[in-house]
């Protein structure tokens, strides 16, 4: 479910308008995305640290391609 908080604030134009959504992707690997509504900078972060979208994506495809435990 999408946050909105007040303590988040947009790297690029300082404004407080910013949503949080926490994701936990199928391997465990758990990333946040944030969004600004004022300038539409959109970022991630794993671990508390900023991660590329590219690395997310990858994160998510490693996720689909697991094989299953019980097959």
């Amino acid at each position: 479910m999408a946050a909105r908080s007040q303590n988040l604030v947009c790297p690029r134009c300082g404004s407080q308008d910013v949503i949080n959504i926490n994701l936990a992707l199928e391997q465990g690997d758990r990333v946040a995305f944030y969004s600004c509504h004022r300038c539409d900078k959109r970022w991630w972060h794993k671990d508390g640290e900023p991660v590329d979208l590219p690395d997310v994506l990858d994160m998510a495809r490693r996720s689909k391609r697991a094989p299953a435990a019980d097959a």
